[in-house]
This record gives C-alpha cells, sequence and structure tokens, in this order.
C-alpha cells in the first residue's frame, strides 16, 4: 500500500563489449535488490559521447579516461579477418602487412585502436556492419573474436594471421562520483566477488 516505486539504476554499455559474467553479477544484483530497476542500454560510444554522459551510473567501455577513475575489466583479443574468398587469404604470410595498405580496411569506430594505412577506409559503429562488409570481401577489419566466433565456426569470416602483429580491445567500468548507488553497484559488482 506505501508502494513508492523502486530506484532506478542507468547501465550504459559500449556495443563492442560482451561479456556473460558482467551479466551475471547484474543479474545477481536484481535478484538480491528488488529495490532496483534497471534501465540498460547497450549503444556506440565515441570518447566524446563517454564525457558527454551525465545520466548513467554505470558505463562500460573501451575508452579509458583517467580523470573519471576507470576500472579495468578485461582485455579481448582482436583478430585479423576477411571472408574466406578474399585474395589476402592466398597471400604469403610475409607479404600480408604491405597488401593490407592497397586493401580497404573496415574499421570499428574510428577512435578505437590504431588504424593501419591503407588505400581506403570505411568506419563503421556496431560489430554487424563490419561483419556484414567484411564477409562480402569488402575488405578487411579487426574484430574482437568473442563477438565473432559463430562467424568463425560457420567459415562466413576467416583469419588472416600476420607474424608478430596482435590487437586487443581493453575495456573499462566507470561508476558515476555524482550517483546514489555507485557505492552499491560497486559493491555489488566488484568487491562482493
Amino acid at each position: 500500500m506505501n508502494y513508492d516505486g523502486n530506484g532506478k539504476i542507468n547501465i550504459v554499455m559500449d556495443s563492442l563489449y560482451q561479456s556473460d559474467e558482467m551479466l551475471e553479477k547484474i543479474g545477481q544484483f536484481t535478484r538480491l535488490r528488488k529495490d532496483y530497476d534497471i534501465d540498460f542500454k547497450r549503444i556506440p560510444l565515441e570518447r566524446a559521447d563517454v564525457l558527454s554522459l551525465k545520466n548513467y551510473d554505470l558505463l562500460i567501455t573501451h575508452h579509458n579516461i583517467e580523470s573519471l577513475n576507470p576500472i579495468y575489466l578485461e582485455q579481448v583479443d582482436a583478430i585479423l579477418v576477411t571472408s574466406p574468398e578474399h585474395k589476402l587469404q592466398s597471400c604469403d604470410e610475409s607479404n600480408v602487412l604491405n597488401l593490407l595498405e592497397k586493401t580497404t580496411h573496415i574499421v570499428l569506430t574510428p577512435a578505437f585502436g590504431e588504424v593501419e594505412k591503407s588505400i581506403q577506409t570505411i568506419n563503421v559503429v556496431n560489430v554487424e556492419i563490419a561483419v556484414k562488409l567484411t564477409e562480402n570481401s569488402v575488405g578487411y577489419s579487426w574484430l574482437p573474436k568473442n563477438l565473432i566466433q559463430n562467424e568463425l565456426n560457420n567459415n562466413s569470416l576467416k583469419e588472416l594471421r600476420i607474424a608478430n602483429k596482435s590487437n586487443k580491445y581493453r575495456f573499462y567500468m566507470y561508476l558515476n562520483k555524482n550517483s546514489i548507488v555507485s557505492d552499491i553497484l560497486k559493491y555489488y559488482l566488484i568487491d562482493n566477488v
């Protein structure tokens, strides 16, 4: 009868991040704390977006912004992929780096990681678009392995190996210092492991 409604927690997650472990922790939190409703958004985030966001309690992104006190979560291997029929797949491994310069590079969010010198760059905002363009032999991409495992398994994408070259995607969590629930989230998602 005296129900005032639940408090609300705003979680913003970069579309590049996928973690069953984090979703499990959020699920455990919701089972233990029925006094909070969750607004969960999964969106592509540029660095400027992270700096301008104000209405979040928890933010997960690949951008490392020291002034916001990042909490390191994990790193994910990124692998160089093309379609199985792409001409780069038939090249000698020692010559691949030179040929990348003459091939279209499909870049997942322009501000993410280093970009190889290429004849043409196509910037995309999500993995799905990058996968479709790469599967259609438009060019090559560095993509998070955990997000494209199905495509690798069904052979619509194929890894292209380059000696002594690897890429990692690092992810960070931010708790909004102005949020009244930041201590609660920190306890359930970080401290109480």
